[in-house]
């Protein structure tokens, strides 16, 4: 698994979502990125996974919006 970023925290606060949420989407992101790069680690898969980590942070506070607005 890939160590968490180091600017996982900023990402959480700016969008309003827990650490721990936060962690858990990049150990998603990161197994994803494995599975499309073919491995783990290096610079490409750590690309790949803070591009899927980008995607399921706005799908978490998009949705976390509209459970809000009902």
């Amino acid at each position: 698994m890939a160590p968490l970023p180091k600017l996982l925290p900023w990402i959480a606060r700016k969008a309003g979502i827990s650490d721990a949420t936060a962690a858990d989407l990049w150990t998603q992101a990161a197994r994803r990125a494995g599975l499309r790069a073919g491995a783990t680690g290096g610079a490409e898969s750590y690309r790949i996974a803070l591009q899927y980590l980008q995607e399921m942070v706005i799908a978490a506070t998009t949705s976390q919006e509209n459970r809000l607005a009902a």
